[in-house]
């Protein structure tokens, strides 16, 4: 079960999730790379879907790492 802060409890996520809430720059500028639409919302579970941006505000990893132009960049 994975718990997504306010959001609620999931039995799995796609891995991008895993992905904004790790801030694992290299795979998601590969995703970008391979066609990924960072505007258009990710599906997590049966009812739910949200933005990246959502995501990573919600995550409070949105310190970690944004997304600048089309461009990750990780912040300390």
């Amino acid at each position: 079960m994975i718990h997504l802060k306010d959001l609620g409890s999931f039995e799995s996520v796609p891995e991008l999730v895993t992905d904004i809430i790790n801030g694992n720059i290299t795979t998601l500028e590969s995703a970008l790379k391979s066609g990924w639409d960072i505007d258009e919302p990710i599906q997590i579970g049966k009812y739910s879907e949200y933005h990246t941006l959502q995501l990573a505000l919600v995550m409070d990893c949105f310190a970690k790492c944004t997304m600048v132009g089309r461009t990750w960049r990780r912040f300390k």
